[in-house]
């Protein structure tokens, strides 16, 4: 008896090879010749007689008994004409990689259905992206405020090791939107007033927190951005810059003799002051009064702008509340000016000052989340700010920066390159064909993925992460989530509700 491999066991008492072809124990049969093999030719033949190769028409079946036991039994198929990115649907495993399981859940890929998770710090370690930072992208009603108060707030702060700084913009009732859930929290939010006499927060940008990490250099760095920025944008000359750093240098000295910390108030009153620089005893009497009228320029800017238009935010001492005590700090701006440049200076200083703190306290990854951060991203503070993003990324501080669109960015060179930085890019509905181009052209994206930018309903968005392809994502909440984030009040019905 013959099995279905055309081989016949032999008899158990046959031994070694014979010349019918036995091994092992085993016969072969003889092959079909003649007729035989003949008549099974024709009926192959016969089988594709007619057929079209060009034209699918299914399988034909090799149903023949003799052929089977040749190994021919399988059907053959026929295959259909088709291309490369309709046949990318066949293979799962180009459109999303499997999500790590130490990551923050963000919602659906919209091509395969399954979750999709990620955390910038723990990527960032896997050496997958080169920077922690995230920006997000969207107009008004796309959904980049949920997933912003969902993904880099409301979840990160229930895992271990993980606080978040918020820069609380919106207004809600006379203060900003996290201010129940702050104290909720156990923790205050830090209330940003202009008004010595109206109880706000303080911030001082020569507090030892910032220059004991940052150093003079980024400090002076710092306050030359402050003053850019409350001046319209205008770049200091190299007499301001001269006169500004002989300044500081002389502030920080004097403070350090007597004991005390220097605040910004010290800083003006040196600015244009000629006495105790020895470094400018050698400059002719020209080029000292010069350099007297550079710093007495200096000095009318911070003047007008820190201790009149702005007074209350940076004149003293930074305040005895300011810590990092709680998983939620908040930074109320709420009710300082729309179109003031005191709100981008509260998110530098902000910044600079938890970097110091964060050096002290290790081992805690740290989102700093700003909505509507321009000033973060581009102009003097966003240059100033660059340089400290590789001290940022080995601290553990990550910059999540929410906006409209690109064109919020100034077109110079030093704000798209800071477009550059983030490695994790929500990209929501965007509406001008100009900002759509801007985005696939900054961020590296499919052009094809053009359409989808322009037409994506709201809660659906392009995540891409590092030099991955751009995977389609709906962000999914939970109930809660979901009225947490839906409305201005959302931070104040959650509280309380739990």
């Amino acid at each position: 008896m013959s099995d279905s491999t055309g081989i016949t066991p032999t008899s158990d008492t046959q031994e070694g090879p014979t010349r019918s072809g036995t091994l092992f124990g085993l016969r072969r049969k003889p092959k079909n010749t003649g007729a035989t093999a003949l008549s099974e030719t024709l009926e192959q033949e016969n089988a594709w007689a007619g057929l079209d190769i060009h034209t699918p028409r299914g399988a034909v079946l090799r149903n023949n008994p003799r052929a089977a036991r040749r190994g021919a039994y399988a059907p053959r198929f026929q295959g259909a004409p088709t291309t490369t990115r309709q046949g990318g649907i066949l293979n799962p495993a180009l459109l999303a990689q499997p999500s790590h399981t130490d990551a923050i859940a963000i919602g659906n890929d919209k091509l395969t259905r399954s979750m999709v998770a990620h955390d910038p710090f723990s990527a960032y370690h896997r050496k997958e992206i080169t920077s922690p930072s995230v920006i997000i992208l969207g107009i008004i009603g796309s959904g980049k405020s949920s997933l912003l108060k969902t993904v880099y707030v409301a979840r990160p702060i229930i895992m271990h090791k993980r606080r978040v700084i918020v820069a609380d913009r919106k207004d809600q009732n006379g203060e900003g939107e996290y201010g129940d859930l702050v104290r909720s929290l156990g923790s205050e939010p830090f209330k940003m007033l202009i008004g010595s006499d109206k109880g706000g927060t303080v911030l001082n940008v020569l507090d030892p927190n910032i220059t004991a990490v940052i150093g003079q250099h980024q400090v002076l760095s710092l306050i030359r951005a402050m003053i850019e920025r409350a001046d319209n944008g205008q770049t200091l000359t190299k007499w301001e810059n001269e006169a500004l750093r002989v300044a500081l240098s002389t502030t920080l000295r004097d403070a350090d003799n007597n004991g005390r910390v220097p605040v910004l108030s010290d800083l003006i009153a040196r600015c244009g002051r000629m006495d105790g620089h020895h470094e400018w005893d050698d400059l002719r009497p020209n080029a000292q009064d010069r350099m007297h009228e550079a710093g007495l320029g200096l000095r009318f800017v911070l003047n007008r702008t820190i201790s009149e238009e702005m007074e209350g935010l940076f004149d003293g001492p930074t305040s005895a509340h300011v810590n990092l005590d709680s998983k939620l700090t908040s930074f109320d701006i709420s009710q300082l000016p729309e179109n003031s440049p005191a709100a981008g200076m509260v998110m530098a200083i902000a910044q600079t000052w938890a970097l110091g703190r964060i050096r002290r306290e290790r081992g805690w990854a740290t989102y700093f989340c700003v909505e509507e951060g321009w000033d973060m991203i581009s102009g003097p503070i966003g240059r100033a700010l660059k340089a400290q993003q590789l001290l940022a990324r080995g601290l553990g501080l990550a910059t999540v920066t929410a906006m409209h669109h690109i064109r919020q960015v100034a077109a110079e060179a030093d704000g798209r390159e800071m477009l550059q930085e983030p490695q994790t890019i929500h990209l929501f509905r965007q509406e001008r064909e100009e900002d759509v181009e801007a985005c696939i052209a900054n961020f590296g994206l499919d052009p094809q993925s053009a359409d989808t930018l322009r037409n994506q309903p709201e809660g659906h968005h392009l995540l891409k992460i590092g030099t991955n392809p751009e995977i389609p994502i709906e962000h999914i909440r939970s109930t809660l989530e979901t009225h947490l984030t839906d409305t201005d009040a959302a931070m104040i019905a959650m509280t309380r509700k739990g």
